[in-house]
């Protein structure tokens, strides 16, 4: 009995490897899911994996909607794990940190490109305000004052993050004078300066550069104005 047992043991093994090598030979080569959903060799899965294709999601909703226990937008109830009871969360807590780095292990621009999304997504979200303010005609008027509700939340959402980004992003910030010299020198960044002075007649001038030097003026005494109110 034990011997017939491991022969029957030994022919099942041998058909699932025989299906393994087929399933690997007829996928080689071809894009689609890794693993494979449908995975037969892999008994277990045969009633349990995903029937239906993924839903794709817009990751701006999947923020603001979930997860929360009612049919309102995430709220401060949603993230207080104490609600239920007093003193501290109950359970596992996971404090996780790190940054992004390449194949080089340079640090990849995480930071950067989130305040760039904001920056670039921020007019278009100001220019519905603004026609939804020019369109109220009444208290509750329709159409202009169902969108407006929308659109700022998620521009007072980014906009809040990306200032705390922006701080993040500035207190770990990393100035390299000579990098940044040489990176000038490779490239040509007053090639500008020169197609107009060449179309004005003029000789270019060594020393000016635009707006630009009252624009940092400016923005450095902002924030020295800022840091001073702070308490």
């Amino acid at each position: 009995m034990k011997a017939a047992e491991q022969t029957a043991g030994a022919v099942y093994q041998r058909e699932i490897t025989e299906q393994i090598a087929r399933i690997a030979a007829d996928y080689q080569g071809k894009a689609g899911p890794q693993p494979l959903l449908d995975y037969p060799p892999y008994r277990s899965s045969r009633l349990r994996h995903p029937k239906s294709p993924f839903v794709c999601v817009d990751p701006d909703e999947v923020e603001r909607w979930s997860p929360c226990f009612g049919r309102q937008e995430v709220d401060a109830l949603d993230a207080d794990l104490t609600a239920g009871h007093p003193g501290e969360p109950i359970g596992e807590r996971i404090i996780v940190t790190g940054r992004l780095l390449d194949a080089a292990g340079k640090p990849n621009p995480v930071l950067s490109i989130l305040i760039r999304r904001a920056a670039i997504s921020a007019p278009a979200l100001g220019a519905t305000l603004h026609t939804a303010a020019a369109l109220a005609d009444d208290e509750r008027p329709d159409g202009s004052w169902h969108a407006e509700w929308e659109t700022l939340r998620v521009l007072a959402r980014r906009t809040v993050v990306a200032g705390s980004q922006c701080s993040e992003l500035l207190a770990g910030l990393q100035v390299h004078p000579q990098q940044m010299a040489k990176n000038l020198a490779s490239s040509d960044v007053l090639g500008e300066q020169h197609v107009i002075a060449e179309l004005t007649g003029k000789a270019p001038s060594g020393n000016y550069f635009g707006a630009a030097d009252a624009l940092i003026d400016e923005s450095l005494d902002r924030a020295e104005r800022i840091v001073k109110e702070r308490p």
